[in-house]
């Protein structure tokens, strides 16, 4: 796996900076979900494992590989919008209640 150079060649990827570059953007997602600080978090379709970890440590439930109907069912119910991209949260999100939340 690599990058084309201008030659046709192919150059090696760093890793490290692939690495040091997912973390920095978990961090920054991370502190924009923080803001918001919701108990339940639904993804459309899966969260890498260092994201997961960083919810679980922040006491977060993330349900993952959520069908889009059932995103747009849940966002009904309680009240909120679906974020199609982590530009848009921020501390004014609006995010949604319920009392009880079951799991069948």
């Amino acid at each position: 796996m690599g990058n084309v150079q201008e030659d046709g060649g192919f150059g090696l990827v760093d890793l490290e900076r692939e690495i040091e570059n997912e973390d920095n953007l978990i961090k920054q997602i991370q502190s924009k979900i923080a803001e918001v600080n919701p108990d339940v978090i639904f993804v459309e379709k899966d969260a890498t494992r260092k994201m997961l970890d960083e919810c679980i440590e922040a006491n977060r439930t993330v349900v993952t590989n959520t069908s889009k109907k059932m995103l747009m069912m849940i966002a009904r119910c309680t009240k909120t919008i679906i974020c199609p991209n982590s530009n848009l949260l921020s501390k004014e999100f609006k995010i949604g209640e319920c009392q009880e939340f079951k799991i069948e």
